[in-house]
């Protein structure tokens, strides 16, 4: 797999889905040129509970140090398969997917999956934003 052309790794990733489950979730994320995939280090719900490393963190880890002799299709059936679904986003599961460059903190992703109501996400700084923002412009759309 090849950076900015099979896949955009996003180390820092914060999500709130306040409106739909409730949860905030802080993890890394992935995007591939199918998915959108969540890897949460520590998830909380609204009655305040935290549940940590909810996928499998040794295979990532792994993956992680070899990104460029993975097979793309063989990583995403791995990931889909060892993590939890509600964290595996099918870019055709999105009536909206936008991203907000901004600059310095200003900025972000918004999406909205089919039947849910619209979530927003930090990705990191301006720089992270606009090189997703390539991607997925390039790649995914």
């Amino acid at each position: 797999m090849k950076a900015k052309e099979d896949f955009v790794y996003l180390p820092k990733f914060n999500y709130n889905d306040i409106l739909n489950t409730g949860e905030n979730i802080k993890g890394q994320a992935i995007l591939t040129k199918k998915y959108f995939f969540i890897l949460p280090d520590k998830a909380t719900d609204p009655i305040g509970i935290t549940n940590r490393d909810l996928y499998d963190k040794k295979y990532f880890e792994n993956a992680k140090q070899n990104f460029e002799n993975l097979e793309l299709v063989q990583f995403e059936t791995e990931m889909v398969a060892s993590l939890p679904q509600k964290y595996v986003r099918p870019f055709s599961n999105f009536e909206k997917f936008e991203i907000n460059v901004g600059f310095f903190i200003f900025g972000g992703l918004r999406m909205k999956l089919v039947g849910e109501k619209i979530t927003s996400a930090y990705i990191g700084n301006a720089e992270n934003r606009k090189m997703v923002k390539e991607f997925y412009d390039k790649v995914v759309k």
